[in-house]
């Protein structure tokens, strides 16, 4: 029983590993960004902060608040995420990703009008790291909740089939002393 348990917790981080793998590379594949050869700070950073609030929704908000319906608490806990996928994000597409964005637009605009759009195209892939952030939040929590009310509906069927087992067992000892005691009467 424990190496069926083992082997099917491996087989899930396994299966956890490739779909992030694969999240990854897809958008690079079918969405690029024109003049984006390569992925910056901000990408590898949106990616680990995306696994972390998956699995931090997902083993600790949906558990400990949801769950115990602590509505306000786990509202105010998935906005602090957004706001710091926002921030953050903005922050290094200025701070790192900014010389290979500038000297692009540097080329077709002046200083000024480049910093401007820079800042543009920075809170704009702020707004994309909300969505994407609330996009993740949203589907690990669907998957905590319906994988918990599966267990739940398991564990409710369980006891519904322990219930009747029992009062079925219990008719047959109320019948058994009856038939005896009825063939006793008719010999």
């Amino acid at each position: 029983m424990m190496h069926k348990f083992q082997a099917r917790r491996i087989l899930t981080g396994i299966v956890h590993i490739l779909v992030w793998i694969a999240l990854f590379f897809v958008p690079q594949l079918f969405f690029h960004r024109p003049g984006q050869e390569t992925r910056g700070i901000s990408d590898f950073f949106l990616w680990s902060l995306m696994i972390v609030y998956f699995y931090t929704n997902f083993y600790l908000l949906v558990p400990k608040l949801l769950t115990r319906k602590k509505f306000l608490w786990y509202s105010l806990s998935v906005l602090v995420l957004l706001m710091i996928a926002f921030f953050t994000l903005r922050y290094l597409m200025l701070t790192y990703d900014a010389s290979e964005e500038m000297e692009n637009l540097l080329r077709r605009h002046s200083p000024e009008r480049a910093r401007e759009i820079l800042k543009l195209i920075a809170r704009n892939r702020g707004m994309g790291a909300v969505f994407f952030s609330f996009l993740v939040l949203a589907v690990s929590t669907s998957i905590k909740v319906t994988g918990d009310w599966y267990v739940m509906d398991k564990k409710r069927k369980e006891a519904e089939n322990e219930k009747l087992s029992t009062e079925l067992n219990l008719l047959k000892s109320q019948i058994n002393p009856h038939f005896f005691f009825n063939t006793l009467n008719n010999i």
